[in-house]
């Protein structure tokens, strides 16, 4: 809903989720705050009314673990969290004709399936990638994020660590995370995935967040909001040990404790 909207909602369940536990049957926003609520018949007031049809509504959500950068890096690849099977991750893998991540948007990174639902609990190999997409990266990352598959053209000149196995194309937590650091997305591409990631998130509901963040994300949010041009509200958390290189390689000033509405 657009700030300059004024919209009344009634007709349904309203909760306040205040100390009261007070429950009302209209809501009157205008401006993007909340002007007035109650019980009996809504005001007759210059709005847009929106019948709730006898549904219940909430206030938004805060998601109070969140990570910005890996949403972002999420949308910029296959989404493999609907997959029920190895074919499926396959087949999502063989379709995404889009850019991805790295240089020139080469490589192609999917993100969230989880092996353990499907009726053959085994883990895709590199043969598998290869065979549907021999020439572009292929990284296919499993939901809990310390597990990926990598196809040949991945795992080409990348130097082996103690949890990778190039036979099959695993690759597990600090080999992964590697491979992560090779294609950190830049501020600018950050910025850019913002609109989208809002989106997504308010599809669920989702007006706040605390992000768990890294260098690339603050200089990114801190460029939006000089701009006004983020419908969330956003607090930050940065690692202690990324908190200086984030202040001083990417010019990031330490007035970012805001919100953004």
């Amino acid at each position: 809903m657009p700030v300059s909207d004024s919209v009344l909602f009634h007709g349904g369940m309203v909760l306040v989720c205040d100390a009261e536990a007070r429950v009302a049957n209209w809501v009157w926003v205008r401006d993007g705050r909340v002007v007035a609520l109650g019980g009996g018949t809504p005001p007759e007031v210059d709005a847009t009314r929106t019948h709730l049809e006898g549904r219940t509504l909430v206030p938004s959500f805060c998601d109070a673990h969140l990570h910005l950068s890996w949403l972002a890096t999420a949308l910029s690849g296959p989404d493999l969290s609907r997959c029920t099977s190895r074919d499926d991750l396959l087949h999502a893998i063989a379709r995404w004709q889009a850019p991805g991540r790295g240089p020139g948007g080469i490589w192609i990174v999917g993100h969230g399936f989880d092996e353990s639902d499907w009726a053959d609990k085994r883990l895709p190999s590199r043969a598998d990638l290869d065979a549907v997409q021999p020439a572009r990266p292929v990284v296919a990352m499993r939901a809990c994020g310390h597990v990926g598959v990598l196809n040949g053209a991945a795992l080409h000149g990348f130097a082996p660590g103690p949890h990778t196995d190039l036979a099959s194309g695993r690759l597990a937590e600090d080999d992964l995370y590697a491979i992560n650091d090779r294609l950190r997305p830049t501020p600018h591409d950050l910025a850019a995935a913002l609109p989208r990631i809002a989106m997504h998130l308010h599809a669920h509901g989702i007006t706040a967040v605390h992000d768990v963040t890294s260098p690339e994300m603050l200089a990114a949010l801190q460029g939006v909001r000089a701009q006004d041009a983020l419908p969330l509200r956003v607090t930050c958390s940065l690692p202690k040990s990324r908190a200086s290189r984030s202040l001083a390689r990417k010019r990031a000033t330490t007035s970012f404790c805001a919100y953004w509405a």
